[in-house]
């Protein structure tokens, strides 16, 4: 009698060429299914509406002080650190607003008369 062996199952070649399409199929599909993008710019403009409703409540409560607005050249100006002296920048960068250096803050009116800041 002659000795037969069972070739049952797969070869690890073959088992790993399966998990490699199987991977890259899950890689091209996963971001269809669940879209982390839209969460993270959700999050990143609640975080920023609460950031500036602080800052918003800051500048308010620095307005309701005493002597903090102060008049140069007839414009108005929130002394923010209270020190009696404008710091404000020559030129102000509209492009980038954080290249600007000024620590007080130039107010404007609003349609009730209102100081408020410049955006």
């Amino acid at each position: 009698m002659s000795k037969q062996t069972l070739n049952a199952g797969f070869t690890l070649i073959e088992l790993i060429i399966v998990i490699v399409v199987i991977g890259v199929l899950a890689v091209t599909a996963a971001p269809k299914f669940f879209d982390f993008g839209t969460a993270a710019r959700t999050n990143a403009v609640k975080s920023m509406s609460g950031t500036l409703t602080e800052a918003s409540k800051h500048i308010d409560a620095a307005l309701q002080l005493p002597n903090r607005v102060i008049y140069v050249n007839g414009s108005p100006w929130l002394d923010v650190n209270g020190d009696g002296i404008i710091e404000a920048d020559a030129t102000s960068d509209q492009e980038n607003p954080r290249n600007n250096v000024s620590r007080d803050i130039k107010l404007i009116k609003n349609d009730v008369g209102q100081l408020g800041p410049d955006n």
